[in-house]
């Protein structure tokens, strides 16, 4: 089962009073139906992919109107997956209660009167068009809207509650959407996905410890490779050197670190320091080891 489904499904058995319910009402009619008028007078279709989803809006139109419906399912051809019908007959009382026909933003607030009900709204909105990646490839959560003015209300719904939403477009559809994964965790707890919100927080945080990890490890691989290197060129100016010149005429502060380097092939700086503390009984620091490498690599490529 897909993230977003268990997100959906867990949303789908809130209880709510009827405020909220209407509230999410408003949401299903103005952002999952189709108006159709026929010689038989007006219907509302709707359709959705999850059975949960389905039984919310109606379980919540029958709450409030004694109309005629009709739930049907249809197989998709190439997925073969579930489609949900539901189609409201004689729909005439439901359309002008909530205002459907009204191209301003006065029916979508007339169920909005507190934050609450602006919760609820989301909800429905998500439950209608939303979907969000599983966190454990990557953080995104959008909802599908119909219509430019519904993109500006859902996004400022989420944005009172401080959640950064942006708008975009993909191919013909308008797509409210949020990147960021703690908003995301945030907006799935505002809409009430407790048990999601709980479950999102434990995939982001392996994530990060395991990015953590990796990153570390990756460092510390960049390092050694790096010392590797160093210390192959710090030998090879070594061995030229000492062919070139001879050991007897090469200044005693380079011969040390010279015979600590031959002797310790892979050891990084820092291991080198500490080595000839304990070789020689002096102290060198990290800069002065590495003055004396410079000084070996500039007389071996005089030579």
């Amino acid at each position: 089962m897909s993230f977003a489904k268990q997100i959906k499904d867990e949303l789908s058995k809130i209880k709510v009073e009827d405020e909220c319910k209407k509230a999410e009402l408003s949401a299903f009619l103005q952002m999952g139906t189709d108006i159709i008028f026929n010689r038989d007078g007006a219907h509302l279709t709707f359709q959705t992919m999850n059975s949960s989803v389905a039984r919310r809006f109606l379980s919540h139109i029958k709450a409030f109107f004694l109309v005629e419906t009709e739930l049907l399912t249809k197989k998709q051809n190439l997925t073969k997956d579930d489609i949900y019908y539901l189609v409201i007959n004689d729909a005439l009382s439901i359309i002008e209660e909530f205002e459907l026909m009204r191209y301003d933003y006065q029916g979508k607030l007339k169920f909005i009167n507190d934050e609450e009900t602006k919760k609820a709204y989301l909800r429905a909105a998500f439950l209608v068009g939303g979907s969000v990646n599983d966190p454990n490839n990557s953080y995104h959560l959008e909802i599908k809207v119909k219509n430019e003015q519904d993109a500006i209300f859902v996004q400022s719904l989420l944005n009172d509650f401080d959640l950064n939403s942006k708008i975009t477009r993909r191919r013909q559809e308008l797509i409210v959407y949020i990147k960021e994964a703690q908003k995301i965790q945030d907006c799935l707890y505002i809409i009430g996905a407790s048990n999601m919100y709980f479950k999102f927080e434990d995939i982001r945080l392996t994530r990060e410890i395991n990015n953590q990890v990796n990153r570390k490890v990756n460092c510390e691989i960049a390092n050694e490779e790096k010392t590797i290197v160093a210390a192959k060129q710090q030998l090879h100016d070594i061995e030229i050197l000492e062919a070139q010149v001879g050991s007897s005429k090469i200044d005693e502060k380079l011969k040390e670190v010279m015979e600590l380097r031959k002797k310790n092939p892979l050891a990084s700086f820092n291991e080198l320091r500490e080595l000839y503390e304990i070789e020689y009984g002096k102290v060198i620091t990290k800069s002065g080891l590495n003055h004396r490498f410079r000084r070996i690599h500039d007389l071996a490529s005089d030579k």
